[in-house]
């Protein structure tokens, strides 16, 4: 995770850049749905191993308190776990939460809020145990279903407004779309414990490391 944060860090300053010359600004309603989804994950579908979709729905109060309900679903087959354990985790998880969204500019905005979150997902592995008194390895297969894991988020959000057809700045093209980056500070509450074998992944928390973790979202939004 820490190879990661210079480039999140980057890609923070670069979204939270101001734009002194636009004269597009953004559109300011007292009550405003948005939908938005991650596409870096979208990007990387190409990874069979890991599999993500993940998406949200905003409700913008008075241009400033936003109000998030997100959802999403994970399948992961880590290959550098161990040696000796074939791994797989699938399932869903849920967020709900609350923000406070501030004006850096015509077009850059900067939030934070909190998420609540609880994922229920499955998991299923082999493990390989090799012996010097068998000429091959023994295995054990596990399989284990309606787990469930909650934790808490601490979110830091920017986002920018595309200016879409800077000839005509009052187009409605010009509102429609935002860009931005999510980063998230999450803190396990409650999760499946098992012994020999511990749970690896939990689908929308990521690895079980510890009790604390670090992640980061891509999101393109439509205001509607």
């Amino acid at each position: 995770m820490k190879l990661y944060l210079p480039v999140i860090i980057s890609l923070l300053c670069i979204n939270m850049a101001t734009a002194q010359g636009d004269s597009l600004l953004i559109q300011k309603r007292r009550f405003q749905p948005r939908i938005y989804w991650d596409y870096g994950q979208t990007l990387m579908l190409w990874q069979e191993r890991n599999q993500r979709h993940e998406g949200g729905l905003e409700w913008l109060l008075f241009d400033k308190v936003q109000i998030f309900a997100e959802a999403g679903h994970m399948k992961i087959a880590p290959n550098n776990l161990y040696k000796n354990i074939d791994y797989q985790s699938q399932g869903n998880f849920y967020r709900l939460g609350m923000g406070y969204l501030a004006y850096l500019d015509e077009v850059n905005r900067l939030g934070l809020g909190v998420r609540f979150a609880q994922s229920s997902f499955k998991d299923q592995g082999v493990v390989f145990i090799n012996s010097e008194t068998i000429n091959s390895p023994l295995r054990d297969d596990f399989k284990r279903s309606d787990l469930q894991a909650t934790w808490m988020e601490i979110v830091l959000n920017s986002e920018k407004q595309l200016k879409l057809r800077k000839d005509a700045p009052a187009s409605y093209w010009n509102k429609l779309f935002s860009i931005g980056l999510m980063i998230r500070y999450k803190m396990l509450m409650d999760y499946p414990s098992y012994q020999p074998i511990e749970v690896f992944s939990i689908p929308g928390y990521g690895r079980l490391t510890n009790k604390r973790n670090l992640g980061f979202n891509l999101f393109l939004k439509i205001n509607i």
